[in-house]
């Protein structure tokens, strides 16, 4: 093959992953505007099933709050509706925004051993929140 082929090829490879993840990110936000448009017209948020089974939160417990809060842009709010989740957001969105570039620019959608200890880290950390934030 031309080597000519071969780049319109890659670059033609790299405008396909790039509209998958805009139409992803789209959906993304059109579903959470969804959720946030509900949530404040009805005051019904997701339920945890953990917290209905057992009565004890999990790390996840006040997420749906943390998220109105910040669109309401109440900081202290989101704080203490989830404060794990809150201080890992920052790093998450740009986590997102790495994987979507390696994504697109080498089509590798494997994860690698740093990676792999740093979610073991944070699923670790998340453990530790709940079962701290339980006691209090």
């Amino acid at each position: 093959m031309h080597p000519d082929g071969q780049d319109k090829q890659i670059r033609d490879g790299r405008a396909t992953r790039r509209r998958r993840v805009l139409r992803t990110a789209a959906e993304i936000l059109l579903l959470g505007g969804a959720y946030f448009l509900f949530l404040s017209i009805t005051h019904l948020g997701i339920p945890c099933p953990i917290r209905a089974i057992t009565g004890y939160y999990c790390p996840g417990c006040g997420i749906s709050h943390l998220f109105l809060a910040l669109m309401h842009l109440d900081f202290a709010g989101a704080r203490s509706a989830n404060p794990f989740v809150f201080y890992l957001l920052p790093f998450g969105i740009l986590y997102a925004v790495y994987r979507s570039h390696v994504y697109i620019r080498d089509n590798r959608q494997d994860f690698s051993v740093p990676e792999t200890v740093i979610f073991a880290a944070v699923l670790a950390g998340a453990i530790i929140f709940a079962v701290v934030r339980n006691m209090t």
